[in-house]
């Protein structure tokens, strides 16, 4: 009997440091990042159905222990999912970046998204890896606009303390753009994200077209385990604009409608830069791009710009002089 009783109250103890038969997410540490904590109270959450399940927890007998498991919350109830503006500070590779929010700075993973490594310190320099990252660098640096965008099903942060996120550039999922255009494949996916559908149907379209990656890969990962339906997903439009300078010229890639950020020229010894160059006229860079562009860097030989400098400073003495002879003649009279 008192056996019984025992494992009864063994069981009883166990319900509440799990629900529905899981563990809450980092129980056993009580600093655990996967605990939120507001308005005096803790939250801990489980995966069930690929989905978050939140409850409210308590630390007691050295665990996180669930105060009711038939309360529960289908996201953070501590947390914020809405899109937040953002400053984009710098690149590290194709698939993150740094980001200024409010004062701090966030290192964020772009969520359900992996491009070839450039910069790991353990592998190689993977194929399209430089192109994958030069195009991300691209996006968020001719952004007008840019929002994060935290998913209720993923963890905030992943193991290495990065913040996983969408991201939105000038109201354009930047994740989207790079699996569409073939620069990532949808990877490291564990939960029911909000834009996986999305993401494993450009895919789907990426890897008929032999699109970026899919030249050398055939590893559909993910996406094998999606249905698909059949219907037609819009493709979002991206530009390059070449800058063509002395010796030099770099491709940007920019999202239809967006501006594209002036780049500095290659110097050329002698002459001046005056600016770029669009069919002969000079280039407004707060027009919307719409197509492909070729711009041109135009010089001035300096030799010529200061004989012509030369020409006009004379030409200033010399109406000086005049005026200054007639204003003497005025005097006289």
């Amino acid at each position: 009997m008192k056996f019984l009783a025992l494992i009864i109250l063994l069981f009883s103890f166990n319900t509440k440091v799990n629900a529905h038969g899981v563990n809450i997410k980092g129980y056993k540490e009580k600093n655990s990042n996967y605990i939120s904590n507001c308005y005096n109270k803790y939250y801990g959450y489980h995966q069930k159905d690929s989905a978050n399940h939140w409850h409210e927890v308590v630390w007691k007998n050295s665990k996180w222990q669930v105060v009711n498991k038939e309360e529960l919350f289908l996201s953070d109830p501590c947390f914020n999912y809405e899109k937040t503006k953002v400053k984009f500070i710098r690149c590290v590779d194709g698939d993150t970046a740094l980001f200024q929010d409010n004062k701090e700075e966030i290192k964020l993973r772009f969520l359900a998204v992996d491009t070839p490594e450039s910069v790991h310190p353990n592998k190689k320099v993977e194929e399209y890896a430089k192109e994958a990252s030069k195009y991300t660098c691209d996006m968020l640096t001719n952004a007008s606009k840019i929002e994060i965008e935290y998913d209720s099903n993923s963890d905030i942060l992943d193991k290495y303390g990065r913040h996983l996120g969408w991201v939105w550039v000038n109201d354009v999922l930047l994740q989207k753009i790079m699996v569409q255009e073939g620069y990532a494949k949808v990877a490291y996916v564990y939960g029911n994200y909000k834009y996986i559908d999305d993401l494993c149907q450009v895919q789907a379209k990426a890897i008929e077209n032999k699109k970026g990656i899919w030249q050398f890969n055939n590893d559909i990962g993910y996406c094998a385990n999606i249905s698909l339906d059949n219907k037609e997903e819009s493709n979002i439009n991206t530009y390059k604009v070449t800058f063509n300078s002395y010796h030099s010229s770099e491709v940007i890639n920019v999202i239809e409608n967006m501006t594209v950020t002036k780049i500095e020229p290659a110097n050329k010894k002698g002459y001046k830069f005056i600016g770029w160059y669009l069919n002969g006229k000079i280039y407004n860079f707060d027009s919307k791009v719409t197509e492909d562009l070729f711009l041109e860097a135009k010089y001035i030989n300096l030799s010529y710009f200061y004989i012509g400098l030369a020409i006009i400073v004379v030409l200033c003495i010399l109406i000086d002089k005049k005026r200054i002879i007639k204003w003497k003649k005025l005097l006289k009279k």
